[in-house]
């Protein structure tokens, strides 16, 4: 069986399998382990398994189990056949919680040259029955985490047409109470609309919600299209009309 073969196979396979170099950098993640653990394949490989995905008070532990099979004698009887299994805990990937782990029992296989030698390590998942409960999580808390980050985006882009608006309204004050002064007709006082509440309520992101019952700002808007601005468009009219020594039109 070629390496391209054996590349192939474990793709394939439901269980969750990473290869391992001999100094300790990920060499293969499957699509098990993509979607077991949450973390992509571009942001492991060529990374120290141990250090990077491991959580601290774990670290002693995986590493002991994977040097156990990588060091075993090549004319060992047990040399060819998987380690006991252990409990291999990752740091999960795109969860809301950094601090989120996922935990899969597997062995440890050396992958050896025909002489023996020992060239790398596979991680196999021991017992795959209940990776789809796995999976169901990790995919929920991913599509929670990236539904997060739209919704904070969408705050952002909506935070900046509200202060281009801003912008926009302090701009044709004052260009009304300039062409008031010289008609010598002041303007009155105006009121200031309030800002809205956002779609996102302010808080730590873990407190963040939809504020359903708020006043939400609209996402695509052209210029006076806005809810806000219905009533200011009206505001401008009658302090144009003042400005002009025109009647206001009711």
């Amino acid at each position: 069986m070629t390496i391209a073969d054996l590349r192939v196979i474990l793709e394939a396979t439901p269980a969750f399998v990473a290869a391992v170099d001999p100094h300790g950098h990920v060499s293969g993640w499957n699509t098990a382990a993509i979607e077991l653990s949450g973390l992509r394949r571009d942001s492991v490989l060529q990374r120290h398994f141990v250090e990077h995905f491991v959580p601290q008070p774990n670290q002693q532990t995986v590493a002991d189990a994977m040097e156990a099979a990588f060091s075993m004698a090549a004319d060992d009887p047990l040399a060819g056949e998987p380690g006991e299994p252990f409990d291999l805990t990752l740091w999960r990937g795109g969860a809301a919680d950094r601090n989120a782990t996922v935990t899969i029992a597997v062995r440890a296989y050396a992958r050896r040259l025909a002489g023996g030698q020992p060239v790398g390590l596979l991680l196999i998942q021991d017992d795959a029955t209940n990776n789809e409960a796995l999976r169901d999580r990790t995919a929920i808390e991913k599509e929670v985490v990236d539904l997060n980050a739209t919704l904070a985006l969408r705050e952002q882009e909506l935070d900046e047409h509200e202060a281009e608006l801003s912008a926009l309204r302090a701009e044709l004050q004052g260009y009304y109470e300039e062409k008031a002064r010289e008609a010598g007709r002041p303007l009155k006082p105006q009121k200031l609309p309030s800002k809205p509440v956002g779609i996102l309520q302010k808080g730590p992101a873990s407190q963040q919600r939809v504020a359903w019952g708020a006043p939400n700002k609209v996402g695509h808007f052209t210029k006076g299209s806005s809810p806000r601005e219905f009533g200011n468009k009206v505001r401008h009219d009658a302090m144009r009309a003042e400005a002009n020594g025109q009647q206001p039109y009711q």
